[in-house]
């Protein structure tokens, strides 16, 4: 199921006044807060990887033998 879907069953469960409300709302922030941290970290991870390959531009690791070479230092 994705998070979407999760989010509309659980509304329709709060609509129809599931006696398991204050679980439901719990559950549905949990997942909520797991999925921004989620994309969070896949930001953060573009980031790093553009980083990286900014780096390497500037310092000139354009082929293989440049990253061995660094490897081996």
């Amino acid at each position: 199921m994705t998070v979407n879907k999760l989010h509309d069953e659980g509304n329709k469960l709060l609509k129809a006044n599931h006696p398991g409300k204050n679980a439901i709302e719990a559950h549905m922030e949990a997942v909520h807060a797991d999925w921004k941290e989620y994309l969070n970290l896949l930001i953060c991870e573009e980031n790093h990887l553009k980083n990286m390959d900014d780096y390497h531009k500037v310092n000139g690791f354009t082929n293989s033998r440049d990253k061995q070479n660094l490897h081996k230092s």
